[in-house]
């Protein structure tokens, strides 16, 4: 299974230390030569668990039920001669403080639920960094719902009203122990596969799927303050507001390509909350919390960014731009999560379920194999992409397409087993959704590749759907005037015009406005006030889809003129 790699601040300093310590030593080691670097002490805890976090929010659940009451005491375990022994339980850190957004808060997992400690202490990341396990002895601490969400922490009680609050951090200190050297080794899991006991994970899930589980107890109860990575999914508002507002909590929405929507709850206080939201389309990690339910929809899911690494937009593996290869596919392990990989088209199941490399007349038409590479005939070296009904079929079924044979396959679907081995579940097919090299899907409209770029007409057709980091093609026909609007011809001296937009066509005669792309350009290279050679040349870019002026717009970050 392939493992996401974060290297903590506490191993940062770790290292820092033992480099200059080093350094040091060998400076001194002329006079020092019998000198023994003493080993680097592992704690390992004394008390063993015996409760699972699900158990644990289980119990308490079935306990409000019954008495209505919002928190209690964790009790005792009782064994079974009657005895009673006390209640432990353990869990990796998933959650950081480190930046601000999440405050006197520390999140742990286990196998079967993560849980949420409230604790009066600040820069808790210090103590207890991503990945370190913990053993903890939760007897007689104070378990409840604040806004719904499960957490544990200390009674108090608010006009008269029993509630979880913060607990000391003496407290917990003392019920606590850590267990072996922080673990940065944060697998992917599928939502409903087996959760790992002895290492920290994250659940590759979608805004869709989170939304599902609402009204489902189990579910919930196993999701809330989960460590969650949400895939192909982009920001309300991008590039238009930051995450937050100067020291007020700012809800911020991230959609899906079908707009649903899952919000963010950012802080005010937070080290990033004047960054930009980021345009385009990526994907987002952070925890999965709980409150009640927000004012403007009944959905009481909010994520917790831990910090603006946290959003991972642009050039990162599984996107469109750097898809997953098929040997990353594979040791994913069918987890579930929803990215873009790539490898060449090999063969097919038939219909007697056997693989079949190279084209046959007995092969069905809903999947492919790919491999890394054309020649592979080594069925342990390829995934199975299932392909349903629609453009992905037409255009690359190999009983109807032989000539795909061999072919790079960049295509978007779930991580998930399918004829029985590693597969890759695509939703829909839609021309968005995939791309055959050298293969011009949907009649001429491109694939947004630099080989193969979207055309005019795709772009007027998709530009409401977020596309991000794709390649465009037209002629300039003209320009944007901020009062006369579309203008076919070169800018006039007295012109509302900056030189930062053009207009685009599919034909260089077009001057119809509604069958025209606004292209945000740089001014200097592209835009027609200080280019006004470029007026009817054709133009390649590479942008993101967008909307200006009630037109359909693309904005460029590259733009080659020819």
């Amino acid at each position: 299974m392939i493992i996401m790699m974060r290297y903590t601040r506490y191993y940062t300093r770790y290292i820092a230390a033992t480099g200059a310590a080093i350094a040091l030593l060998a400076g001194a080691s002329s006079c020092q030569d019998d000198y023994t670097q003493p080993e680097l002490e592992v704690p390992e805890a004394v008390i063993k668990p015996n409760t699972t976090i699900l158990e644990l929010k289980k119990e308490f659940k079935e306990y409000q039920k019954s008495t209505g009451m919002k928190t209690c005491e964790v009790q005792p375990v009782k064994t079974a001669d009657g005895a009673t022994t006390r209640r432990v339980i353990h869990g990796f850190v998933v959650s950081s403080d480190a930046t601000g957004n999440i405050y006197q808060s520390l999140v742990i997992q286990d196998e079967t639920a993560a849980i949420q400690f409230s604790i009066s202490r600040a820069s808790l990341w210090t103590l207890y960094p991503l990945g370190q396990e913990i053993v903890v002895d939760v007897t007689g601490m104070t378990i409840g719902v604040y806004g719904n969400l499960i957490q544990i922490g200390d009674y108090y009680e608010n006009n008269g009203e029993p509630q979880v609050g913060r607990m000391l951090y003496a407290r917990f200190k003392n019920q606590s122990q850590l267990n072996g050297l922080p673990n940065d080794r944060f697998r992917y899991v599928s939502p409903d596969a087996a959760w790992p006991a002895d290492g920290p994970y994250v659940v590759a899930t979608s805004i869709e799927a989170v939304n599902d589980m609402i009204g489902n107890e189990e579910d919930v109860l196993r999701m809330q303050s989960q460590l969650v990575r949400l895939q192909n999914v982009h920001w309300q508002d991008a590039g238009k507001v930051t995450y937050a507002e100067y020291e007020e909590s700012s809800r911020r929405y991230l959609l899906d390509n079908n707009n649903g929507s899952l919000m963010a709850y950012n802080s005010g206080y937070s080290t990033f909350y004047n960054s930009m939201l980021p345009e385009g389309i990526g994907a987002v990690e952070g925890i999965l919390s709980y409150y009640g339910h927000d004012d403007s929809s009944d959905n009481p899911w909010q994520l917790l960014l831990r910090s603006r690494r946290d959003v991972q937009f642009g050039d990162v593996e599984g996107s469109r731009q750097k898809p997953y290869t098929v040997d990353q596919v594979i040791a994913l392990d069918n987890c579930g999560l929803t990215a873009w990989a790539q490898g060449y088209i090999v063969g097919a199941f038939d219909f007697s379920g056997n693989p079949v490399f190279g084209v046959s007349d007995t092969q069905m038409d809903d999947n492919l194999l790919i491999a890394p590479e054309k020649d592979c005939r080594d069925i342990g070296q390829c995934v199975c992409v299932r392909l349903p009904a629609g453009p992905l079929r037409q255009y690359g079924a190999l009983p109807d397409n032989p000539d795909v044979l061999g072919r790079l396959l960049s295509v978007t679907g779930a991580f998930s087993e399918y004829y029985g081995m590693h597969g890759i579940l695509v939703a829909t097919g839609a021309v968005s959704d995939f791309a055959i090299e050298g293969i011009d899907t949907g009649a001429g409209l491109g694939t947004g590749t630099a080989d193969s770029p979207f055309t005019v007409e795709y772009v007027l057709k998709h530009y409401t759907e977020p596309e991000s980091g794709v390649w465009m093609t037209g002629f300039i026909v003209g320009y944007y005037d901020g009062k006369e609007g579309a203008c076919f011809s070169l800018p006039a001296d007295g012109a509302d015009y900056n030189g930062a937009n053009v207009l685009v066509a599919a034909d260089a005669s077009c001057r119809d406005a509604s069958q025209c792309v606004y292209m945000s350009v740089d001014r200097n290279k592209v835009g027609l006030k200080k280019n006004p050679g470029n007026l009817g040349k054709k133009i390649n870019a590479q942008g993101s889809f967008d909307e200006r002026f009630d037109m359909a717009a693309f904005i460029a970050g590259e733009a080659i003129v020819e």
